[in-house]
């Protein structure tokens, strides 16, 4: 050997333990054997190859090194390093040059102690100088080599070595090697069946060779042999290949002599040469191993769909790539050749100096680094990408990365869709979205709108995680239980109207609409439930049902409206005529008198259906309320229990207000009903005042928030069960009650509140439980009586004009015609508007003016009106009508007419209606 440092590359890869030395007896260079004593190989350098042996064979040692200057040496020592039992091995020394040694070592494998035997170390010697050849990079070819080697040296015969595969269920031929003379059938060997190879396994297993001189017949080693040696007999020794991992295979030498007789060396020997072949097998199936799994993890590098860069650290801070799997040529549209050893700056176009000083980091120090999302400027535009960068080895970094444009794109617009839905679901205030699992025994609820929260009254923190049917009564989730297992079965949902509960207990009806959220499969994964509360819908519409009966009831009030007033009319008429042929203070004139009394009031009781039913137009005025109190009282009284008892108590001088009667009405029926409802059980007293009150400076003592002024004060007082005081402040809210469904609607103090304040007045409450109510109505008073007084009969207006009258109700136009004429005029009567159309026609000058009514069989009045101007413009017209839904005052103005009157017409109205449209006082025509 020429250079100690550098011994020939044979003796790195040998079993043999080797070894230089130099001058100073310290080990230079050792091959990797070494390690089988314990420590690391490379720990060795430096240090004495005395320190490798007892104190007690230093000198031996020295001894050999100094023989070993004329020739070769070998001597048996007892070498250890590290921790484990010293070992004994047959050590060769040879003398190089620059006064170096050469070691070679072989294990015997025999425990410290072990008696020498006679022939021993010259048959080490020859092993030691003749089985190098035994070495992994050589196997099988050198292990077979060994085996010739070994049969030579022990006069052998045959030998064979076997491994096992298969969990020990199978033998496997690694190599073997026999004399010409003799025929190993090794392959009858690998046909044991699988329980004959356990067995002889088990038995081996048990020893290390055979424990005397003669190698006696074994059960388990018997198939063996009759494989071996089919038509003779043989002797076969066996041997377990032992490893540190464990059992590798079987050696076997086979002797045609069946009485040979083994020597302890010789087994020793054997034995050694055992554990090198283990050792060397298990080296080579690690390094196949290794090699497979590169193998893989290159198959796998090259069938990712990652990308894989590997870059290498240059000295000059470069790094230059040197590998990239087919992944990574797609996803960068770069071909590798066109890259290979170009930096990372041309490879990854337009990183970003930090990104760059993360790769080196990644290769110089070996940190992995997670790029969870980088923007690339690659061949054909923007491309972001995912990197996972790991060292490979000191100075190289491999660079994993994926193409997710396509996922960011994707994750924005899940992104933008989730905040649509989310937009939407908080934007919906009076919509209760709920999503739930798609248990349909009791689903769960995962989402919770604001609109849920608002409709139902839960936040989304209490309610999430619990039962939809928390929300429903029992028929309710029955309903939606059997929609949810329909849906399971691919069905539409549940769609209508269901009652719902509230956090407070109380129950609403909601239009309620399911639908199947489902996955990929088509399974059903969740439930959207979309709830709309429609309790003011179901409000509205009793209103409107409400309203459509009284529409109904204006309806039925008008026709019998216009029958009533025609029967109204001829009492009334014919009643007036006989007052005036009758003496005043004449009993019949009295009775008379009473009879024209109760007309007039039917005529106002009509006029109240007529506005009630919203028939006739407001009419505000002057008016006294005294008189309304009492018609409303008597109104009352027939209505309610007499349990009840009524007192009215009104001023005899009381002021005017400028209100509409019927309002007034109105509103002394809302407070009187309520007022009696709150005492229909037990019974009561109803007060109601009237008297005129002046308010010097602003006070709360009668009604809170009063001006000072001048009012008419209107008091109601009941001693029911009066109102709590936490329903004080709302009882003027619209739809506010506290009766029973069914009983009101909460609209009428809503309504009185109303009615007030559009007069200008205001309006307070005090109430007592148990005590009763009493509501305090202000209404300004007019500074002077202006109240519209109707003129005495006795100054009636006459005249001696001719009139035509003209009505189908020949009971009206008789009356009518009598008391004109008793009032000096000229008058005619025609029940066909068509024949005194025609009258008119004849001789337009015969006549002063026109009396006719607006409903007739065959005309109607105002069109007898036009007919008429367009003979005679000039000629006054005046309208009598009962009820008429299409004409109006303004209308019949404007058609020419000279006035309107409503019918009953009594003979006072009428008397001053004709003389002053004779008179022209009225206008004959309205622009």
């Amino acid at each position: 050997m020429s250079n100690p440092n550098h011994p020939p590359d044979r003796w790195l890869d040998s079993p043999v333990l080797l070894a230089t030395l130099d001058a100073s007896r310290c080990i230079v260079k050792t091959n990797a054997e070494w390690s089988v004593l314990g420590g690391s190989a490379s720990e060795l350098h430096g240090r004495s190859v005395s320190d490798l042996v007892a104190a007690t064979e230093a000198t031996r040692l020295a001894a050999a090194l100094v023989a070993c200057q004329v020739e070769g040496s070998t001597i048996e020592l007892h070498l250890h390093h590290g921790e484990r039992t010293p070992r004994r091995a047959l050590c060769r020394f040879r003398s190089v040059a620059d006064g170096g040694w050469e070691m070679a070592a072989l294990l015997l494998g025999g425990p410290s102690g072990t008696p020498r035997v006679a022939g021993f170390v010259p048959l080490m010697t020859r092993a030691a100088s003749r089985l190098p050849s035994l070495a992994p990079d050589a196997l099988p070819a050198g292990l077979r080599s060994a085996l010739e080697e070994l049969c030579v040296l022990l006069g052998v015969d045959g030998a064979f070595v076997l491994t096992l595969a298969d969990g020990g269920d199978a033998l496997w031929r690694v190599a073997d090697w026999a004399q010409p003379e003799i025929a190993i059938e090794v392959a009858e060997i690998e046909r044991l069946s699988a329980p004959e190879v356990r067995a002889l396994v088990a038995t081996v297993t048990k020893r290390r060779a055979c424990p005397s001189n003669r190698c006696d017949p074994d059960p388990a080693v018997l198939p063996m042999q009759r494989a071996l040696c089919p038509e003779g007999s043989c002797s076969v020794l066996v041997l377990l290949l032992d490893s540190a991992s464990g059992v590798r295979g079987l050696l076997g030498l086979v002797m045609a002599n069946v009485d040979r007789s083994w020597q302890p060396e010789e087994l020793e020997l054997i034995n050694a040469v055992a554990e090198t072949a283990a050792t060397s097998l298990e080296r080579r199936s690690m390094e196949t191993e290794l090699l497979e799994s590169e193998e893989r993890s290159r198959n796998i590098i090259h069938e990712s769909p990652m990308g894989m860069h590997v870059y290498e650290l240059r000295p000059d801070g470069r790094l230059v790539l040197i590998e990239a799997n087919p992944a990574a040529e797609r996803i960068t549209r770069r071909p590798v050749r066109q890259l290979t050893n170009a930096g990372i700056e041309e490879a990854f176009p337009g990183l970003e100096p930090a990104v760059l000083e993360r790769f080196r980091l990644a290769a110089a120090l070996g940190l992995p680094t997670h790029l969870p999302e980088l923007t690339w400027s690659g061949a054909s535009g923007d491309v972001t990408l995912e990197l996972h960068l790991f060292q490979t080895s000191p100075g190289r970094v491999a660079v994993m990365f994926g193409d997710i444009t396509d996922r960011k794109r994707t994750d924005e617009a899940l992104r933008q869709s989730e905040q649509r839905l989310r937009a939407i679901l908080e934007g919906a205030a009076n919509v209760a979205f709920v999503i739930t699992d798609a248990d349909a025994e009791s689903p769960h609820i995962v989402e919770f709108s604001p609109g849920a929260e608002n409709t139902f009254g839960y936040r989304s923190e209490e309610i999430l995680g619990q039962s939809l049917f928390t929300l429903l009564d029992q028929p309710e989730a029955t309903a939606l239980r059997v929609a949810y297992e329909r849906m399971r079965q691919g069905h539409e949902g549940y769609s209508g109207e269901i009652m719902l509960r509230r956090r407070a207990g109380s129950r609403f009806p909601a239009l309620y609409h399911t639908n199947a959220l489902r996955d990929e499969s088509g399974e059903m994964s969740f439930v959207l439930g979309v709830g709309l509360d429609v309790s003011e819908q179901r409000r509205l519409e009793s209103f409107l049902q409400q309203a459509q009966k009284m529409e109904a009831l204006g309806t039925l009030a008008g026709g019998i409206a216009h029958d009533f007033n025609n029967i109204l009319g001829a009492v009334m008429g014919y009643t007036e005529l006989a007052l005036l042929a009758l003496p005043r203070d004449s009993v019949v004139a009295g009775h008379l008198s009473e009879v024209l009394v109760a007309a007039t009031r039917a005529t106002e009781l009509v006029r109240q259906i007529l506005a009630f039913s919203r028939r006739s137009d407001e009419e505000v005025r002057p008016i006294q309320i005294g008189p309304i109190v009492r018609e409303a009282m008597k109104m009352l009284r027939a209505s309610i229990p007499r349990t009840i008892e009524i007192r009215p108590e009104v001023a005899t001088e009381l002021g005017c207000v400028v209100a509409d009667p019927t309002r007034i009405h109105q509103v002394l029926m809302n407070l009187c009903t309520n007022a009696a409802h709150a005492m229909r059980e037990n019974g009561g007293l109803l007060t109601v005042e009237i008297e005129d009150t002046d308010v010097a400076e602003p006070t709360t003592a009668i009604v809170p928030n009063c001006p000072p002024g001048a009012y008419v004060r209107l008091t109601v007082r009941d001693t029911g069960h009066g109102i709590a005081p936490t329903h004080l402040d709302r009882i003027f809210d619209p739809y506010f009650t506290t009766k029973a469904k069914g009983v009101g609607t909460g609209l009428g103090l809503a309504v009185v509140h109303g009615i007030v304040e559009s007069y200008g007045g205001v309006i307070g409450v005090k109430s007592q439980l148990d005590e009763g109510t009493t509501f305090d109505i202000l209404l300004p008073r007019l500074a002077e009586a202006t109240a519209v007084q109707n003129k005495a009969s006795s100054l009636l207006p006459r005249g001696t004009e001719r009139i035509l009258v003209i009505d189908d109700e020949e009971a009206l136009v008789a009356p009518m015609v009598l008391s004109l004429g008793r009032l000096g005029y000229r008058a005619t009567g025609e029940t066909n508007p068509n024949t005194a159309l025609e009258m008119v026609r004849a001789t337009p000058d015969a006549f002063d003016l026109v009396i006719t009514d607006q409903t007739m069989q065959h005309m109607t009045g105002d069109r007898l009106a036009r007919e008429v101007h367009a003979v005679r413009p000039d000629l006054p017209i005046v309208i009598c009508t009962g009820f008429s839904e299409t004409l109006t005052e303004e209308r019949a103005l404007a058609l020419g007419a000279s006035a309107l009157l409503e019918k009953p017409v009594s003979l006072n109205t009428l008397a001053w209606i004709v003389r002053a449209v004779l008179e022209g006082r009225l206008p004959t025509r309205r622009q």
